[in-house]
């Protein structure tokens, strides 16, 4: 499950996976795993072609069903919508 503590971690290295593998802290590296940072950035990737109008109804209804499935709690979800920047 995608936490708030992980977008944490995806947000100080800016989505930068490269950054985080380099620099991060042991604690980073606990937090958050290769796996966990590619499902944020399709879930980033997802809220962008959504905001921009580019997401069918069906995309729009699997996102859904994988955010209900892959993030622990709304307030992650909000944190994530707040990321994309159109």
């Amino acid at each position: 499950m995608i936490t708030d503590k992980m977008i944490a971690v995806y947000k100080k290295f800016n989505g930068d996976i490269d950054d985080w593998a380099r620099m991060g802290t042991a604690d980073d590296k606990l937090t958050v795993s290769d796996k966990d940072w590619f499902i944020i950035d399709n879930f980033l990737q997802g809220f962008t072609w959504i905001k921009t109008g580019l997401a069918s109804e069906s995309f729009v209804d699997t996102l859904t069903m994988e955010l209900s499935m892959f993030i622990d709690s709304k307030s992650t979800i909000k944190m994530l919508k707040t990321m994309v920047k159109v």
